[in-house]
């Protein structure tokens, strides 16, 4: 997911390796922000410290 889709209070997918499989887990997302490297990460419900928003996908109806 791009920055910009990612608010905080929405429910999304984590994926341990960017573009792999989620890990079959839903998440709330706490916050939204950026390191000082620029890289655009948030922080989830669950799960300790932030994760890059690019290993986030949207929760889908279908999605298992």
């Amino acid at each position: 997911m791009k920055a910009q889709d990612v608010v905080e209070g929405m429910k999304v997918r984590y994926h341990p390796i960017i573009g792999g499989r989620h890990d079959g887990n839903l998440y709330d997302v706490r916050a939204v922000g950026q390191l000082p490297n620029g890289m655009d990460v948030a922080w989830l419900r669950g799960k300790s410290g932030c994760v890059s928003v690019r290993a986030l996908s949207p929760n889908l109806p279908d999605d298992v």
